[in-house]
């Protein structure tokens, strides 16, 4: 399945020829369903995390997801995982031991958008510059 993810033309770049990490193995600040790589159906929400880079064009990566079991709801992971009061800190351990690989979150309008905890599962196809 054909997804977008936006980030700056640097970090695209070095996606595209390493792979993706998780946020915390680059000590960047992790996104609301924890430490995963978030993508999108939609270049208008990859778009969103597009950061332009003075004497470059900015740019998003669309990228093949093997997205394994969603867990689609905060619901259906609660009921897996009832200690859990949080997503910002979940990790793929968690989400694994309650049956799941990833988060999908259907945010109206057709758009939707996937939190993927094991970077293996998202291969980068194509960078995009976007003048």
């Amino acid at each position: 399945r054909n997804v977008f993810h936006g980030s700056s033309a640097r970090l695209c770049e070095s996606i595209a020829e390493e792979g993706f990490n998780l946020p915390k193995d680059m000590h960047e600040k992790v996104g609301k369903f924890g430490n995963a790589v978030y993508l999108s159906n939609h270049v208008s929400s990859a778009n969103q995390h597009l950061q332009a880079v003075l004497g470059r064009v900015r740019s998003l990566l669309v990228c093949d997801v093997c997205p394994g079991q969603s867990c689609v709801s905060v619901e259906d992971f609660a009921a897996l995982e009832p200690d859990s009061t949080a997503w910002e800190g979940l990790e793929l351990e968690q989400l694994r031991k309650a049956g799941f690989d990833s988060i999908f979150v259907c945010s109206g309008s057709q758009r939707e958008e996937y939190a993927v905890f094991d970077p293996r599962l998202v291969l980068p196809r194509h960078i995009v510059y976007v003048g």
